[in-house]
Parts: structure tokens; C-alpha cells; sequence
């Protein structure tokens, strides 16, 4: 018989200590919790490595902003204004004459010694052209040499197409309000002994070009010229919509004698003057065509304009 308080022992060894299946599956799942306890760090770790590793974009190839000190400027997006006239100015530091004025206006241009040669060429052709009143021409000019104008006034500045900077004063552009007429403004001053003329432009043309320009008008009128040498002139008027008007001079004559016929053909007041440009270009009135570049069959324009001496004239008087 046993004891009412026992038990048997399969029912005790069942309730304090479980059953093998049971003993390994406990330890299997502490096992697990344990193992992943201690990978999980480690498992981070690597994936932070991997991500490490793998290749980053380059800050240089994807920025899709240049850096500025790299940049080159667009310089055919200048600031660019209608070219117009300066305002009127008057001189209070020097007291300018009509023949000082011309003097300087030559010398200006004969000096420059920076910037491009053909833009100063252009320039100086635009500043003539201006102080005729004829701005469309002038800034046909600057159109075809590429200058812009940000403000659209020559004193403030203008740019060629490489960015260099060009100012041209304002008693280049313009006579001063208070400019003094010369008693005798004959355009002609001693130099070195020798007699000049300061032609309309201001520049000193010896005496001796002049009379050697007349004789050889003159002796082509008598029939004397070279036929072998004659050249056809195509003249475009500046003041007339008309037909162009077809000149003969010789190949070697300067382009005053083109200009005299010129004039006497087209009946030009005596008020008037012609001034003959070639691709923007106004040409020396004491050398050939050939000599300034003019290419056979190719069309001259003839800029008629009233005279600067009897404009100013026309001033005072008023």
C-alpha cells in the first residue's frame, strides 16, 4: 500500500523537470535569442561597412551649378542701348576754339594705343558721322563691328566683342556750348616751315596733295588719262533713294578726285560735302582706293552731309 501523499514518480519527474522533447526546444529558443542578442550589433555594423563601400557620386559631376570663378562671360549677351547724341555741355576747365577742336578730335584718334585698331577706326568714323546729325549710319557702324553701348552714350562707354572698354571724351563728340569761333577760320596752321591744311576731319594734309589732286583732274579732263588703269566706281548716295551712280577715275588717283567728279555729277550745294566709306570704313581722301583695300566691282557709299563750318555759322548767326 502506499502512502496517500505519494505519487507516482512518473508524475513527479514530469512536473519538475520537463520531458526531453521539451528540454530541447527551451534550449533551442534560447539558444536563437542569444545568438541574435549578440549578431545584432555586429550584423549593423557590416551593413554600415557595405554601405560605406559602395561607390559615391562624385559632388563635382553632379552639380549641375558651375562654379563662378570658372565661368567664362558670355560676352555677345552685352548690355546694349540705342546709340544717341550726348547732351549738351559746356567747357569750364578750357576754353575750346573751332580749329582746337579739330586739332584735338585728330590727335585723339592718332594716339590711342590700346584696345582693337579697326574699333577705334569704326569709332572715329561713328563720331564724325554723329556730329553730321547722322545717327542710322553711325549705328549701322557699330553694328557691323560689334560694339554695344550700355547706355547708349559714348562718353559712358562702349565694348568690343572680347569685352575691352572704349570712351571716347565729349569734346570729341560734340562742339561745347561755349566753343569760340576762330576770327579766321581758314583750317590751316604752320608747321616746321611747312604750309598745312586741316581738311573737314581735322587731319593735316599738305598743301602739295591738294594741287597735285587738281592737276591730275585737270589732265584727265584734256584726255591725257590712262585708259588701262580707268576704274568703274559704283556710288551709293546717302541722301537720295535713287539709282547708284557710276564713276571712272584711274587706279592710282586718290579718292579727292572721286569725291570732286563726284560732286559735280550729282549737282552737291556748295553748303555740302561727300565723304566716301568702305565697309564702315571712311576713306582717306589722299589715297587710292586700292591702296585703302577696295576690292574692283565692290559698291562705295557717298555720305553727303552739311559742312561743320557753315553748320556752325548757321548757329551763331541764329
Amino acid at each position: 500500500m502506499g502512502c496517500c501523499n505519494s505519487r507516482p514518480a512518473g508524475d513527479d519527474v514530469e512536473s519538475t523537470n520537463s520531458s526531453p522533447s521539451t528540454l530541447e526546444t527551451h534550449h533551442q529558443s534560447s539558444s536563437t535569442r542569444a545568438i541574435a542578442h549578440s549578431a545584432a550589433p555586429p550584423s549593423t555594423s557590416l551593413r554600415h561597412t557595405a554601405r560605406s563601400l559602395r561607390p559615391q557620386p562624385s559632388l563635382t559631376t553632379t552639380s549641375s551649378t558651375p562654379r563662378a570663378s570658372t565661368a567664362a562671360p558670355d560676352l555677345t549677351d552685352q548690355p546694349n542701348a540705342p546709340l544717341r547724341q550726348h547732351r549738351p555741355w559746356s567747357s569750364r576747365k578750357r576754353k575750346w576754339t573751332t580749329s582746337q577742336l579739330a586739332r584735338e578730335r585728330y590727335e585723339f584718334f592718332e594716339t590711342r594705343v590700346t584696345g582693337n585698331a579697326e574699333i577705334w577706326a569704326a569709332l572715329r568714323t561713328v563720331t564724325e558721322l554723329m556730329r553730321d546729325g547722322q545717327l542710322p549710319t553711325a549705328q549701322e557702324i557699330l553694328n557691323a563691328a560689334g560694339i554695344t553701348l550700355p547706355t547708349g552714350d559714348l562718353v559712358n562707354g562702349a565694348y568690343d566683342l572680347t569685352g575691352q572698354l572704349y570712351k571716347i571724351p565729349p569734346e570729341i563728340l560734340r562742339d561745347p556750348e561755349n566753343v569760340e569761333i576762330d576770327q579766321n577760320d581758314d583750317r590751316s596752321s604752320t608747321i616746321g616751315g611747312k604750309t598745312f591744311a586741316l581738311n573737314l576731319e581735322g587731319k593735316e594734309v599738305d598743301d602739295s596733295d591738294e594741287d597735285s589732286d587738281a592737276a591730275e583732274l585737270r589732265r584727265e579732263e584734256k584726255g591725257k588719262g590712262n585708259e588701262r588703269d580707268a576704274l568703274k566706281i559704283k556710288c551709293r548716295l546717302s541722301d537720295r533713294g535713287g539709282p547708284d551712280v557710276i564713276m571712272v577715275i584711274g587706279r592710282s588717283q586718290h579718292v579727292s578726285v572721286l569725291i570732286r567728279k563726284l560732286a559735280g555729277q550729282v549737282n552737291i550745294p556748295n553748303g555740302q560735302r561727300i565723304r566716301i566709306a568702305y565697309l564702315g570704313k571712311i576713306m582717306k581722301e589722299h589715297e587710292s582706293l586700292d591702296s585703302q583695300g577696295w576690292r574692283e566691282g565692290h559698291v562705295v557709299n557717298a555720305l553727303v552731309s552739311l559742312r561743320p563750318d557753315v553748320g556752325r555759322i548757321s548757329s551763331a548767326g541764329g
